[in-house]
């Protein structure tokens, strides 16, 4: 289906593996190829690779509108290990201009069963997006488009109110419905 390619060195081991995580990956994804570093609403994670390294993890941010604009910017914790990426999204590399960092996504926190389903609101599509380091480095300003429609996130904690009284990172995904699978 898509191969896996490292970013850095490293030895990566799939024993084990559960092809859920990576499918809801999928789902949270939402990035076509196109100019770098900045996402859209569309998904196609074409060149999908696990990067090693710093990446802000944007899954659970609240984001605040962007005056005059369609894009929202969303506070990310910055976080270091494995995360996915669409390298040709990234121009080629995992390593981010200086000051820079790209929003990834990793399993790291990940629980499937607090995937909030939306069935209308609108969504920052944040994955692979370029962020601003903040000072001190333990957190990045992600500026992300916002995209309408229904969709699915591990934020929001599994409230339904809050896919249209917040706007959520997540995905573009036909929902039915709405709520998390825990409930």
């Amino acid at each position: 289906m898509f191969g896996v390619r490292r970013c850095r060195t490293a030895s990566v081991r799939v024993i084990g593996f559960s092809f859920l995580p990576l499918v809801v990956f999928l789902i949270l994804a939402g990035m076509p190829i196109g100019a770098q570093a900045e996402p859209t609403c569309k998904l196609n994670p074409v060149g999908l690779t696990i990067c090693h390294g710093p990446y802000a993890l944007c899954d659970k941010a609240t984001c605040h509108p962007v005056k005059g604009t369609q894009n929202v910017e969303c506070t990310c914790p910055v976080l270091n290990g494995p995360s996915f990426a669409s390298l040709p999204q990234l121009g080629g590399s995992c390593t981010a201009p200086q000051g820079k960092i790209y929003s990834l996504f990793s399993l790291q926190g990940f629980q499937p069963d607090k995937m909030l389903s939306c069935p209308t609101g609108s969504f920052a599509q944040c994955w692979n997006a370029t962020c601003v380091l903040q000072p001190g480095g333990k957190q990045a300003v992600c500026t992300c488009p916002l995209c309408p429609g229904p969709f699915t996130t591990p934020g929001g904690d599994c409230n339904v109110a809050n896919c249209t009284g917040q706007i959520l990172v997540g995905s573009a995904f036909p929902v039915s419905g709405g709520g998390c699978p825990s409930k």
